[in-house]
Protein backbone atom coordinates (compact mmCIF):
# COMPACT_ATOMS: atom_id res chain seq x y z
CA UNK A 1 0.00 0.00 0.00
CA UNK A 2 2.91 2.29 0.42
CA UNK A 3 4.16 1.69 -2.99
CA UNK A 4 0.72 2.54 -4.13
CA UNK A 5 0.33 5.77 -2.29
CA UNK A 6 3.69 7.14 -3.50
CA UNK A 7 2.56 6.18 -7.02
CA UNK A 8 -0.88 7.57 -6.74
CA UNK A 9 0.61 10.97 -5.86
CA UNK A 10 3.53 10.91 -8.18
CA UNK A 11 0.58 10.38 -10.81
CA UNK A 12 -1.79 13.00 -9.45
CA UNK A 13 -4.30 9.83 -9.03
CA UNK A 14 -4.15 8.25 -12.51
CA UNK A 15 -3.07 4.60 -12.61
CA UNK A 16 -4.06 2.39 -15.19
CA UNK A 17 -1.97 -0.71 -14.44
CA UNK A 18 -0.72 -1.69 -10.98
CA UNK A 19 1.15 -5.33 -10.63
CA UNK A 20 2.75 -7.49 -8.13
CA UNK A 21 6.29 -7.85 -9.90
CA UNK A 22 7.28 -11.07 -8.62
CA UNK A 23 5.40 -13.75 -6.62
CA UNK A 24 7.06 -13.76 -3.34
CA UNK A 25 6.06 -16.99 -1.16
CA UNK A 26 4.96 -15.49 1.68
CA UNK A 27 2.91 -12.44 0.51
CA UNK A 28 1.86 -12.20 -3.12
CA UNK A 29 -1.70 -13.24 -2.60
CA UNK A 30 -1.71 -10.51 0.49
CA UNK A 31 -0.39 -8.13 -1.84
CA UNK A 32 -2.61 -9.35 -4.73
CA UNK A 33 -5.83 -8.72 -2.33
CA UNK A 34 -4.49 -5.07 -1.12
CA UNK A 35 -4.50 -4.73 -5.74
CA UNK A 36 -8.06 -5.81 -5.20
CA UNK A 37 -9.43 -3.51 -2.86
CA UNK A 38 -7.76 -0.78 -4.81
CA UNK A 39 -9.23 -1.68 -8.11
CA UNK A 40 -12.97 -2.26 -6.24
CA UNK A 41 -12.57 1.20 -5.13
CA UNK A 42 -11.44 2.55 -8.36
CA UNK A 43 -8.58 4.09 -7.61
CA UNK A 44 -6.43 1.77 -10.16
CA UNK A 45 -8.16 0.98 -13.39
CA UNK A 46 -6.66 -2.72 -14.25
CA UNK A 47 -4.36 -4.76 -11.73
CA UNK A 48 -1.82 -7.59 -12.88
CA UNK A 49 1.05 -9.53 -11.80
CA UNK A 50 4.74 -9.76 -13.31
CA UNK A 51 7.07 -12.74 -13.82
CA UNK A 52 4.15 -15.04 -11.67
CA UNK A 53 4.35 -18.54 -13.58
CA UNK A 54 1.00 -21.45 -13.92
CA UNK A 55 0.87 -22.20 -9.88
CA UNK A 56 1.14 -19.18 -8.96
CA UNK A 57 -1.90 -17.87 -10.64
CA UNK A 58 -3.68 -20.96 -9.92
CA UNK A 59 -3.48 -19.89 -6.30
CA UNK A 60 -4.83 -16.56 -7.15
CA UNK A 61 -7.52 -18.11 -9.59
CA UNK A 62 -8.32 -20.62 -6.66
CA UNK A 63 -7.84 -17.38 -3.40
CA UNK A 64 -9.06 -14.26 -5.43
CA UNK A 65 -11.99 -12.94 -6.47
CA UNK A 66 -10.67 -10.41 -9.22
CA UNK A 67 -8.63 -11.98 -12.63
CA UNK A 68 -5.08 -10.45 -13.35
CA UNK A 69 -5.25 -8.28 -16.39
CA UNK A 70 -1.94 -9.62 -17.37
CA UNK A 71 1.22 -11.15 -16.63
CA UNK A 72 4.51 -9.27 -17.78
CA UNK A 73 7.08 -12.17 -17.98
CA UNK A 74 10.32 -12.27 -19.73
CA UNK A 75 9.60 -13.64 -23.19
CA UNK A 76 11.74 -13.85 -26.71
CA UNK A 77 12.46 -16.43 -29.36
CA UNK A 78 14.98 -18.36 -26.91
CA UNK A 79 12.76 -18.55 -23.95
CA UNK A 80 9.13 -18.40 -25.41
CA UNK A 81 7.38 -19.77 -22.31
CA UNK A 82 4.95 -21.37 -24.53
CA UNK A 83 3.44 -23.41 -21.67
CA UNK A 84 2.60 -20.14 -19.89
CA UNK A 85 1.54 -18.80 -22.81
CA UNK A 86 -0.87 -21.43 -23.54
CA UNK A 87 -2.29 -21.01 -19.85
CA UNK A 88 -2.58 -17.26 -20.24
CA UNK A 89 -4.54 -17.19 -23.44
CA UNK A 90 -7.04 -19.83 -22.47
CA UNK A 91 -7.83 -17.48 -18.93
CA UNK A 92 -7.96 -14.64 -21.00
CA UNK A 93 -4.47 -13.00 -19.13
CA UNK A 94 -2.70 -10.82 -21.59
CA UNK A 95 0.93 -11.58 -21.77
CA UNK A 96 2.84 -8.67 -21.98
CA UNK A 97 6.85 -9.61 -22.61
CA UNK A 98 9.66 -7.56 -20.73
CA UNK A 99 12.98 -7.81 -22.36
CA UNK A 100 11.47 -8.43 -25.49
CA UNK A 101 14.89 -8.08 -27.30
CA UNK A 102 16.61 -10.48 -24.88
CA UNK A 103 19.52 -7.98 -23.99
CA UNK A 104 21.38 -8.02 -27.33
CA UNK A 105 21.72 -11.25 -27.23
CA UNK A 106 20.45 -11.78 -30.52
CA UNK A 107 23.20 -8.98 -32.30
CA UNK A 108 24.83 -12.18 -33.78
CA UNK A 109 22.11 -14.65 -34.54
CA UNK A 110 22.23 -15.69 -38.15
CA UNK A 111 18.38 -16.59 -38.38
CA UNK A 112 17.65 -13.50 -36.77
CA UNK A 113 20.16 -11.01 -39.49
CA UNK A 114 19.18 -13.77 -42.01
CA UNK A 115 14.67 -12.49 -41.42
CA UNK A 116 16.24 -9.01 -40.88
CA UNK A 117 17.73 -8.67 -44.43
CA UNK A 118 14.83 -10.23 -46.29
CA UNK A 119 12.61 -7.58 -44.77
CA UNK A 120 15.16 -4.67 -45.00
CA UNK A 121 14.61 -4.39 -40.99
CA UNK A 122 16.49 -4.67 -38.01
CA UNK A 123 16.85 -7.49 -35.69
CA UNK A 124 15.10 -5.38 -33.27
CA UNK A 125 12.52 -4.71 -35.68
CA UNK A 126 12.09 -8.76 -36.24
CA UNK A 127 12.36 -9.72 -32.37
CA UNK A 128 9.01 -7.35 -31.78
CA UNK A 129 7.06 -8.26 -34.71
CA UNK A 130 7.42 -11.82 -33.63
CA UNK A 131 6.12 -10.88 -30.44
CA UNK A 132 3.33 -9.51 -31.90
CA UNK A 133 2.51 -12.12 -34.35
CA UNK A 134 2.47 -14.68 -31.23
CA UNK A 135 0.26 -12.21 -29.37
CA UNK A 136 2.74 -11.17 -26.82
CA UNK A 137 2.56 -7.54 -26.19
CA UNK A 138 6.05 -6.45 -25.98
CA UNK A 139 7.59 -3.81 -23.59
CA UNK A 140 10.82 -2.66 -25.53
CA UNK A 141 13.49 -0.41 -23.51
CA UNK A 142 14.71 2.89 -25.46
CA UNK A 143 15.76 5.55 -24.52
CA UNK A 144 16.46 7.52 -28.25
CA UNK A 145 14.01 8.58 -30.23
CA UNK A 146 15.92 6.71 -33.36
CA UNK A 147 14.76 3.34 -31.55
CA UNK A 148 11.90 4.49 -30.06
CA UNK A 149 10.79 5.10 -34.08
CA UNK A 150 12.63 1.86 -35.09
CA UNK A 151 10.61 -0.04 -32.48
CA UNK A 152 6.74 1.69 -33.89
CA UNK A 153 7.67 0.72 -37.19
CA UNK A 154 8.33 -3.19 -35.97
CA UNK A 155 5.11 -3.28 -37.14
CA UNK A 156 5.02 -2.42 -40.57
CA UNK A 157 5.87 -5.28 -42.18
CA UNK A 158 4.56 -9.14 -41.74
CA UNK A 159 6.92 -12.20 -41.09
CA UNK A 160 6.00 -14.92 -42.93
CA UNK A 161 4.97 -18.46 -41.65
CA UNK A 162 8.98 -18.98 -42.40
CA UNK A 163 9.84 -16.76 -40.40
CA UNK A 164 7.99 -17.49 -37.43
CA UNK A 165 8.87 -21.13 -37.89
CA UNK A 166 12.59 -20.38 -38.06
CA UNK A 167 12.31 -17.88 -35.22
CA UNK A 168 10.14 -20.65 -33.08
CA UNK A 169 13.20 -23.18 -33.33
CA UNK A 170 15.49 -20.83 -31.26
CA UNK A 171 13.50 -21.91 -28.16
CA UNK A 172 16.17 -22.75 -25.60
CA UNK A 173 14.80 -22.12 -22.41
CA UNK A 174 17.70 -18.75 -22.40
CA UNK A 175 16.30 -16.89 -19.11
CA UNK A 176 18.12 -13.70 -18.43
CA UNK A 177 16.41 -12.67 -15.66
CA UNK A 178 15.68 -14.65 -12.31
CA UNK A 179 13.64 -17.40 -12.31
CA UNK A 180 10.65 -16.66 -9.94
CA UNK A 181 11.45 -19.66 -7.26
CA UNK A 182 15.52 -18.12 -7.21
CA UNK A 183 14.77 -14.51 -6.66
CA UNK A 184 16.54 -13.21 -4.15
CA UNK A 185 13.22 -11.84 -1.91
CA UNK A 186 14.64 -10.82 0.81
CA UNK A 187 17.59 -8.69 -0.25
Amino acid sequence: MKSFENSYEKLDGKIDMLLIHWPHPDKYLEGYRALEKLKEEKVVREIGVANFEIKHLEHLKNNANIKPFLNQIEAHPKFAQNELRRYLEKEGILLQSWSPTARGVYNDDEIVKQIAKKHNVTATQVLLNWHITRGYHPIPKSATPKHILENIQSTKFNLSEDDIIKLNSLDSGLRLGYHPELFPYEK
